[in-house]
């Protein structure tokens, strides 16, 4: 059921020792179509027996459960080409994040489905350019360059997510942009500066110019 609890402490900020709970809900959300549909938890819904273009469908699904339910089965199935056609330009957003992280999952085991996934870094979608980690995957050289690149991306979310993966990887190559990227001042603050330059610097550090301490 759909609702928001609401605390009330009575009289303000003062430890009375008593307190109410109240919980807002519209009895209409509970027969809406999606409620409905939803109502029988995802994990039973057959994915086995359903088509591929109908788990693609899904990937757009509002609910997040069934998105990955359908993803996941997608995988199962093991045929990228699913995967890459769904990820076009005109499909939706979730759709295509969906899509490239199925073939992400993919290429762990099946190499080649990695290649698709190249073209995800010039993305005009910031948020597909964002999520792109195809290097933590692969480790392709060609997939590495391609995420240092964007951290010389106009979006600060964009250098957020590349930093973060070349934290993992530790590649000496990424060392000059990442030190640029550290050094930037408020034009990143969008993505929270500590956080962000603790990325860079964990991927400064495991290029292996960590100076000793004396």
């Amino acid at each position: 059921m759909a609702g928001r609890n609401v605390l009330d402490w009575v009289i303000g900020w003062e430890k009375t020792g008593k307190g109410r709970i109240f919980r807002v809900h519209d009895p209409l959300v509970d027969v809406s179509p999606l409620v409905l549909e939803t109502k029988k938890p995802p994990r039973r819904w057959h994915w086995g027996k359903r088509g591929d273009d109908d788990l693609v469908k899904l990937l757009n699904h509002a609910d997040q459960r069934v998105r990955y339910a359908a993803q996941f089965e997608l995988v199962k199935r093991g045929d990228a080409s699913v995967f890459a056609q769904a990820s076009h330009e005109k499909s939706p957003r979730l759709t295509r994040l969906h899509a490239m992280w199925g073939l992400a999952q993919m290429a762990r085991s099946k190499p080649k489905a990695a290649g698709v996934l190249g073209s995800f870094a010039h993305d005009k979608d910031t948020e597909v350019r964002g999520q792109w980690q195809v290097c933590r995957e692969t480790g392709r050289k060609s997939d590495a360059d391609a995420v240092i690149r964007l951290l010389a991306d106009d979006e600060p979310r964009v250098r957020f997510f590349a930093a973060q993966a070349l934290g993992k990887l530790g590649l000496k190559e990424a060392v000059p942009a990442l030190i640029a990227m550290r050094n930037l001042g408020n034009d990143f603050r969008p993505v929270r500066p500590p956080r962000g330059r603790r990325f860079a610097g964990r991927a400064f550090r495991r290029g292996g110019t960590r100076r000793r301490r004396k």
